[in-house]
């Protein structure tokens, strides 16, 4: 580099000797200070391997970097990755930054998440300065393999690379990459250079094959590999040679289905034909190691696609491989006596012309060095524009032939190193520490020798692997791969759930859309929001927890939404400044500077009908309350806006030059006409920062309650920010309502959605998999014989004799919680009962319980006042016993030994026999197994809800067509809304009740174990505080009863309930806990604290005010605390009474205030009367001082409370009803306004808190 060239700003000037134009690169001084080894005596820049030229050698697998390099490499890319994300300095970013160095500092190593190993494995590719091709680096798909720990996981790994990587031709850039390097460790590695590659055979006559892999084929014949007809070929495959960590390597044939390789021909000379010339369409390099944030993979295959001349030139033409040159000048007629002749030009030209000619017409991708020196040349400047330079090694770059008549030969060019990189490393064979390979006399180990479909076929066991199984395997891979043949759109189905059931219908939606599409099934939990404006299609389906707050899965997911819209409203801004029809930014510093509306804020403001319904006229007086300048921008921007609606979700609005097709707010019409692919779209390294999804197509469908005023209100507002981000509205937004058929509604949703898409991206579809008219195939999921059981060999043990509670010493408490933990993701663990109280009056009518848990040997189990518990109640033993005595079983053939087949220990499959498709069964482990029906129906399914109708419609299936009467009135109720609304509120009928009533049914177990729902947990409010209790937790619990008897003739109760009125001290109860920030008290009370619950919506506000009264102790200032409770009588449940009087004694409260609803000779008296006869100090408490606002309690109170709280703002502060509403949003966003709401206590189980 001439010095003359860098400028005081550091930024290296690289001139195009062509046309003259300069570039200017600034990225260089970000590069690894490891990278090239010039320096200023020479360069080596023309070494393939520099680091071996000037006496240094790679580091060995098992060597790993210091610790402080690999905490300063992994810190570099962490930020790398979320300034991608446009996130750099951001809360995530920090957090995700501790818990990598905690994880480096306590391990010597750490773990990607798949994000950022996929943004790793792109930006190393992008940063390739040897590679030509990429330009598509952002399209690079990555397959995670690193969870494999066999070398047949790693050989299957590999076959479906291949598979997906090939698609019929049409070849996609793919990287799959397995275990990384551990510190001590042995490495994983593939001992191939390439994927596919041919075989060279040293004889005494010459090589025959591929010169280059001479080496390689002599070692895989030493380990005893068998050339394809024991003949030394020219094209022969060479196998792949597998090493997992610590073992020793195995070979394995490459399957011939897999393998797509193109005949060499030429468009005028025929004979080329005769030469038998050919190679393979995937180059997949397999030798080369990744490294990514300071973590190594040294076993990794990465693919893109040929360039003519990588083919023509080098690997045919090269004097030291096939050098077929000499052979096609003779062909030609040249003369070959002297080089002045120029007929290797003449040849090499040919040779480049049949090339691209054979892969044209084979129908394989493949790119001429013209067009890639082009493509790469707008790459260059891209670069250049996005992120300040691009590395590039001239020498590597500029192709091999026709070099000068290139755009590239005239371009200036700089080479450097930046991380993430691919780097070479040595030979998995040569390598000096490898142990398996010191004091082995030749220096290679014994093999194992796999024959994939030729030869006799062994396992890694030894054992033999039976005809019917390679069948079996064989049939499996066709099917595999026909699937991969086809191209599908991609679609992201996120799912929000709290109990399930967002989950359950969001597998029921991948399974349908599976057929035809991409499908990739996500939870929020696990998903960064950020990603969505790479996707084509997104669906979801999302619960709402508690009064409009997002289920916990979708907490995180919820903030990262709420920072994508302030980021476009900011674009937005930006974007006006700099237009010449707005002239007022100097309001814009104020407006931006300012710290931003919450996402709780946002959401609240969705659901006030001054906001939610406002017309584009009317949007003025909503942008006032984020702040007072919006207004202002609206105003002028309105002329330009386009307005449009969907009566569903709110309103949008949009530009009016931007194409109906991507056009965030428009809903696409069913009858546009169809195409081929997504909406425009734009340039793949272009972000557009004020519409990042507006290459994206959603529809949303939400679940929940209308018993909730806010009902799905947390899926309406993804619905909302969704369109303001630019997507595009599939169909308008469509809710479930638990409380009126739910799961009709979904089945209708699923399949207008579903032929919507089709249409929409022109996907054809099989008949057999078109759904019908008017209705849903939901009854597909299950059919007679699908699943089989497979015993395990396993001590049967026996259940308790209690109906629903286990004991300390029971067997199968380990497995109970080892299998709720796995199957709800939760910290699961045993309390022990210490006691159950009645603390209402026995004239009280009804039960309140106060239940004390002792969790002193529970591990993990951290909470604090305010979160909720989640108690895992069981099933009625007796129950259970009676559903059984109606089921039949269909799970295989019994032993003549089986006493009882319900009590056998086995793990549920889907059965084998059949169509491939049966294959695709998803929810066949979806219970912790093995485990016998009886244990699954006690501890992990739900029977004591009304079964749902696509249940009901299963049971018809095998009810005998003989009972027409029967049949005929189960299958109304199960395809009629109206009858299944009639039956559901005659009786609410349990699993049992419906068994009962439709007797002749005798119910497969198949059908329970994978059609029931899953049994979830019941949600409770931490009722006491560990500063006074600290080895227990406490439940305050209302005792539900339904309006009729059961069977028995007994007062039918809640699941819950009935659990509670069972358990007995020494019992165990599984429970594990959930944080719930938004209802803890603030860490430092300065100001008001105003606590609301009647019922049992005081027992959160139990373990505050044992809490507070702890810390009032130490405390010099007395705290404002006042508490609303309210109950029917004094006398018979002011239950907490004696404990309020000692709150106030010790400071946890200040006063309490209580109102009757039931007390003899006077009127009813509700909390919300209460605070209007204290209106002053409310308004004191909330406004004046700036306190702060707890209520916990059902929907109704919750509903009565905020109206009466609107009111008392206007009248004590002279505000509009917008205002004061506006004024509780301000609450929330300050984190001011707590709400802890649950449903109200119908039919179903209810919890004080949830």
């Amino acid at each position: 580099m001439n010095p003359a060239r860098e400028s005081a700003s550091h930024a290296i000037h690289l001139k195009n000797h062509l046309d003259g134009t300069v570039l200017s690169d600034t990225l260089h001084q970000q590069a690894s200070s490891s990278g090239t080894e010039c320096s200023i005596s020479y360069c080596s820049g023309s070494v393939v391997r520099p680091d071996k030229a000037s006496g240094l050698r790679s580091t060995p697998p098992s060597t790993s970097h210091d610790e402080e390099t690999l905490l300063r490499e992994a810190e570099d890319f962490i930020a790398q990755y979320y300034t991608s994300l446009k996130r750099k300095d951001s809360f995530a970013h920090f957090t995700r930054w501790e818990e990598v160095r905690n994880q480096i500092v306590s391990s010597g190593t750490y773990q990607l998440k798949e994000t950022e190993l996929a943004f790793g494995a792109k930006t190393a590719w992008r940063n390739a300065a040897r590679c030509i091709g990429r330009m598509f680096w952002n399209q690079l798909q990555v397959f995670d393999g690193r969870f494999v720990r066999t070398s047949q996981e790693i050989f299957q790994m590999l076959c479906d690379h291949l598979r997906f990587a090939t698609n019929n031709g049409n070849i996609r850039s793919t990287i799959t990459l397995f275990p990384p390097s551990v510190p001590n460790t042995p490495d994983f590695r593939i001992w191939n250079s390439q994927l596919i590659s041919y075989a060279g055979y040293g004889t005494q006559n010459g090589i025959i094959g591929d010169p280059q892999n001479k080496s390689f084929t002599q070692i895989c014949l030493d380990f005893g590999w068998i050339s394809p007809s024991n003949q030394h070929g020219k094209f022969d495959i060479l196998p792949w040679v597998i090493q997992v960590a610590g073992q020793e390597p195995v070979l394995f044939d490459v399957p011939k289905d897999i393998i797509m390789e193109v005949n060499i021909t030429h468009p005028e000379l025929s004979f080329l034909s005769d030469m038998h010339l050919k190679w393979y369409a995937v180059p997949c390099i397999s030798n080369m190691k990744l490294q990514i944030g300071g973590l190594k993979f040294p076993a990794c295959a990465f693919n893109g696609w040929y360039m003519d001349t990588e083919i023509a030139c080098r690997d045919l033409c090269d004097e030291n491989r096939y050098n077929v040159l000499p052979t096609i000048a003779a062909k030609l007629g040249l003369d070959c006596s002297r080089s002045s002749t120029m007929w290797k030009e003449k040849a090499q030209t040919e040779m480049i012309v049949a090339v691209i000619h054979s892969y044209q017409k084979a129908g394989v991708v493949m790119i001429d060095h013209h067009k890639a020196c082009e493509l790469f040349e707008d790459h260059l400047r891209n670069e250049t524009k996005i992120r300040g330079g691009c590395p590039a090694d001239w020498v590597w770059i500029v192709p091999p032939s026709a070099t000068n008549l290139t755009v590239l030969f005239h371009q200036e060019m700089l080479n450097y190193k930046l991380l993430p990189s691919f780097e070479y490393q040595e030979n998995a064979w040569d390598l000096e520490n490898n142990a398996l390979f010191l004091g082995k006399g030749t220096g290679f180990p014994a093999i194992v020798v796999h024959g994939v479909l030729d030869g006799p076929s062994t396992r890694e066991n030894g054992k033999k692997l039976t005809f019917k199984g390679l069948v079996r395997i064989i049939i499996a891979g066709l099917y595999i791969m026909r699937k991969c043949i086809k191209r599908r759109t991609r679609v992201l189905i996120l799912y929000g759930s709290q109990s399930g059931r967002s989950r359950r219908f969001a597998s029921k939606l991948a399974q349908l859309f599976r057929q035809v599409f991409n499908v990739r099934l996500v939870g929020m939990d696990e998903y960064d929001a950020n990603e969505l404006r790479f996707e084509t299609i997104v669906l979801v389906v999302s619960s709402t927890f508690g009064n409009g707050d997002p289920p916990a899965m979708g907490e995180e997911f919820s903030q990262q939404l709420f920072d994508l819209k302030m980021a476009s409203l900011a674009a937005g801004a930006k974007a006006l400044r700099r237009s010449n029809s707005f002239t007022g930014s100097s309001l814009f510093p104020s407006l931006w500077e300012k710290e931003p509306t919450s996402e709780k804020g946002l959401r609240m403001r969705v659901f006030y009908s001054n906001i939610s319904d406002a017309l584009p006229g009317d949007l003025s007086p909503f942008l006032q309350t984020i702040h007072p300048a919006l207004s202002t921008v609206f105003d002028i921007i309105r002329p330009s806006m386009v307005y449009t609606s969907d009566t569903s979700s709110g309103s949008s609005f949009s530009t009016p030059e931007r194409s109906p097709q991507v056009n965030g707010a428009t809903e696409w019409s069913p009858n546009s006409r169809p195409v081929r692919s997504a909406p425009a779209k734009l340039n793949p390294n272009y972000i557009n920062e004020e519409f990042p999804m507006i290459n994206t197509c959603f529809s949303v469908f939400g679940l929940g309650s209308s018993a909730y005023p806010k009902f799905c209100g947390f899926a309406a507002f993804v619905n909302n920010i969704f369109g303001d981000l630019g997507a595009e509205r599939l169909m308008s937004f469509k809710t479930g309502d638990e409380l009126s058929d739910q799961e009709k509604a979904f089945q209708q949703w699923q399949q207008e959605i579903f032929e919507i898409c089709t249409r929409r991206f022109d996907v054809q579809i099989r008949k057999a998999l078109q759904l019908p008219h008017g209705h849903v195939q939901m009854s597909t999921l299950w059919s007679p014989s699908k699943f089989r059981g497979t015993p395990v060999k396993r001590k049967l043990v026996e259940l308790p004799d209690s109906i629903n509670v286990l004991s300390p010493g029971s067997r199968n408490l380990s497995q109970l919680l080892g299998g709720l933990s796995s199957l709800h993701h939760k910290n699961v663990q045993g309390a022990l009962c210490l006691e159950v109280r009645q603390l209402l009056q026995p004239d009280a009518g009804r039960q309140i319980l106060l239940i004390r848990l002792d969790i002193s040997r529970c591990e993990n189990f951290s909470y604090e006042p305010g979160d909720h518990v989640l108690v895992f109640p069981s099933n009625s033993k007796d129950i259970v016993s009676q559903i059984l005595d109606r089921c039949i079983w269909d799970l295989g053939e019994l032993s003549p030994s089986a006493a009882n087949p319900f009590d056998i220990m086995m793990q549920l499959e889907p059965a084998i026999e059949g169509s491939p498709a049966s294959t695709e069964w998803m929810d066949h482990n979806r219970l912790p197994g093995p485990l016998s029906v009886r244990f699954a129906l006690t501890y992990f399914l739900d029977i004591a809800q009304a079964p749902s109708q696509s249940f009901l419609l299963e049971l018809a299936q095998v009810l005998d067509p003989k009972h027409i009467h029967d049949r005929e009135k189960l299958l109304l109720i199960a395809t009629d809304s109206t009858a299944y609304a009639g039956w559901i509120a005659e009786s609410y009928p349990t699993l049992l009740d419906t068994l009962q009533q439709f007797s002749n049914i005798k119910c497969p177990v198949s059908l329970l174990l994978t059609q029931l729902p899953l049994l979830e947990a019941r949600y409770y409010s931490v009722s006491s505080s560990r500063k006074a209790f600290p080895r227990e937790l406490h439940i305050t619990a209302d005792v539900i009863v339904f309006g009729r008897n059961d069977a028995s003739g007994f007062p039918r109760l809640g699941l819950c309930s009935k659990f509670w009125t069972a358990l007995k001290p020494g019992d165990i109860v599984p429970c594990a806990t959930r944080v719930a920030n938004h209802f803890r008290l603030p860490t430092v009370i300065t100001t008001p604290i105003m606590l609301i619950g009647p019922g049992t919506g005081i027992a959160p506000f139990r373990s505050f005010w044992q809490e507070l009264g702890a810390e009032s102790v130490t405390s010099k200032a007395p705290l404002d605390i006042v508490l609303y409770f309210g109950c029917r009588r004094p006398d018979v449940d002011d239950f907490y009474a004696g404990e309020l009087e000692n709150a106030v004694v010790c400071g946890g409260l200040r006063k309490v205030y209580k109102a009757y609803s039931r007390e003899a000779g006077k009127g009813r008296v509700y909390v919300q009367d209460l605070l209007r006869q204290n209106a002053q100090d409310v308004y004191r408490q909330c406004v004046t001082m700036g306190g702060h606002i707890y209520i916990c309690g059902d929907v109704r109170m919750v509903t009565g409370v905020q109206n009466a709280l609107l009111k008392i703002f206007q009248q004590e502060g002279g505000i509009s009803e917008a205002e004061a509403k506006e004024y509780l949003v301000k609450m929330t966003e300050e984190n001011r306004f707590h709400e802890d709401v649950f449903g109200l206590n119908s039919n179903e189980d209810s919890s004080n808190g949830i």
